[in-house]
């Protein structure tokens, strides 16, 4: 994962990604907000709605807020 300066956000690398359309260019950014405070940043999403999900529901973050770009 690499920080940001921006809100010390934190982008998840991509050797830590499981689908491999998130290898592939395109796609947006999706920035989650914990309810811990920390953010997370994943980009090359194709399908945004999918992959909050998976986040909650599989991965049980504790989402506070997200929002794409």
């Amino acid at each position: 994962m690499r920080t940001s300066n921006y809100n010390n956000t934190l982008y998840v690398a991509d050797k830590y990604r499981t689908n491999p359309l998130s290898l592939d260019p395109g796609g947006s950014t999706v920035y989650i907000k914990l309810e811990d405070g920390r953010e997370l940043a994943y980009d090359k999403i194709k399908n945004v709605s999918a992959y909050i999900y998976f986040l909650k529901e599989k991965k049980k973050l504790k989402i506070a807020s997200y929002r794409i770009n």
